[in-house]
């Protein structure tokens, strides 16, 4: 008896520098592979695609009977066969394939004129505004800020805390720290506001209202095969079980209706069911700034600078550990010239870097942030020198105190 495979969603990309995009959903259909495909008129050379593989990375495929779906080709495979059929780059997660043709090959151009209206289509879809519920504590929220490049508003929800952003980056692109998650992500452009579901690094889910969706294969006679399997697998059903998962207190009544429901009222919705905040609504719609939460605190994004003085600190700090080892194991080492070797190698390079960061200011203008991080590191090596002479003429003192 065969057991049943268990299935993992796999979101794609089919783009292509034509509208030959739109063939993924005839190819897929003509292959028999389960999907869903998201499309948008107003943008003709992309389309998304979403899939089901099993352990061993096989697509899913309903069978000659159209009684199953069962494992078919590898993904890597079907990356490869999408991409020349669409001539497009097709990526699912880490899987691509690019059959893109060079330009001048017979292949029509899309129109570079910089008034086309399609570049405010594109802008209007970028999100300007995202919320995140996530577990993470407040100073692990600075390495997402970091990530993100933008500044963060954290406010407490229960255990967890609710992550506003009032511009910049698209989060659903980001590569997720472990930390950060099981997080929940709401996002708000002017148009197609969308809610991701990030459970691990590797598996994200995403839904976008509004969007037009398309499932295959279309025959009649798997019609109700491919249905329960999408919503299952691939589609709402699957984002109602795994949000209610994660989120206990969440209805899954109510978070299925609001999925259900056009972009005018579903994102409220899904706030509602998630038990968020009324003012989450109004800071997506912009209506209300971050700081209509309670208790809010601001995360700043780590510069090079500041991450660097940290990485000197930390120096530091195993400097002075390493001496106070070779300070307590002093005497036992009596003549060993191993501290005073490296106060030498220290001492040099500290002075060296110490000149190097004063550079700027010889010749009369200010310190670079670089020199700045030099100058920190090469007194870190000062300080260093100093601690390993002191181990190193140690023992010779307390022998000359003895011998009087």
């Amino acid at each position: 008896m065969t057991s049943t495979p268990t299935w993992r969603r796999r979101s794609g990309i089919v783009s292509a520098r034509t509208p030959h995009a739109a063939r993924a959903g005839g190819f897929l259909d003509g292959a028999q592979v389960v999907a869903l495909i998201e499309s948008d008129p107003e943008a003709p050379y992309a389309v998304a695609v979403t899939i089901a593989t099993d352990a061993d990375d096989r697509v899913a495929v309903v069978d000659e009977d159209g009684q199953r779906v069962v494992p078919g080709p590898a993904v890597a495979e079907l990356t490869e066969a999408l991409a020349r059929e669409c001539q497009a780059y097709v990526a699912f997660d880490e899987i691509g394939f690019d059959a893109t043709p060079e330009p001048g090959e017979g292949q029509e151009e899309p129109d570079d004129d910089p008034f086309d209206p399609e570049i405010d289509v594109v802008s209007a879809r970028v999100p300007d505004r995202a919320v995140v519920l996530t577990p993470a504590s407040l100073p692990q929220l600075e390495s997402l800020a970091t990530a993100a490049g933008v500044r963060l508003h954290a406010a407490p929800h229960g255990d967890d805390r609710l992550v506003l952003i009032e511009s910049g980056a698209v989060l659903t692109e980001l590569t997720w720290a472990a930390e950060h998650l099981p997080a929940v992500l709401l996002e708000r452009g002017a148009v197609f506001p969308s809610v991701a579901l990030i459970e691990t690094p590797e598996r994200a889910q995403l839904f976008t209202w509004d969007a037009a969706l398309a499932a295959v294969p279309t025959e009649d006679r798997v019609a109700d095969l491919v249905a329960t399997f999408i919503d299952a697998e691939l589609g709402a059903g699957a984002l109602v079980r795994d949000l209610a998962a994660v989120r206990p207190d969440a209805d899954p009544a109510a978070l299925r209706t609001a999925l259900e429901r056009s972009s005018d009222g579903g994102p409220a919705a899904l706030v509602a069911a998630l038990g968020l905040p009324d003012a989450i609504t109004g800071f997506l719609a912009h209506e209300v700034d971050a700081n209509s939460l309670d208790d809010v605190v601001t995360i700043d994004p780590v510069t090079v600078t500041e991450a660097m003085r940290r990485a000197a600190h930390v120096a530091a700090d195993e400097a002075r550990a390493g001496a106070y080892a070779l300070y307590e194991s002093a005497e036992e080492v009596g003549r060993s010239w191993v501290p005073a070797a490296a106060a030498g190698v220290e001492l040099g390079i500290g002075l060296v870097l110490l000149r190097r960061a004063g550079r700027s200011r010889r010749a009369g203008g200010r310190a670079t942030a670089g020199e700045r991080a030099l100058g920190i590191i090469g007194i870190v090596l000062l300080s260093g020198a100093l601690l390993n002479g002191a181990v190193a003429t140690l023992p010779r003192v307390r022998q000359y105190l003895k011998s009087r």
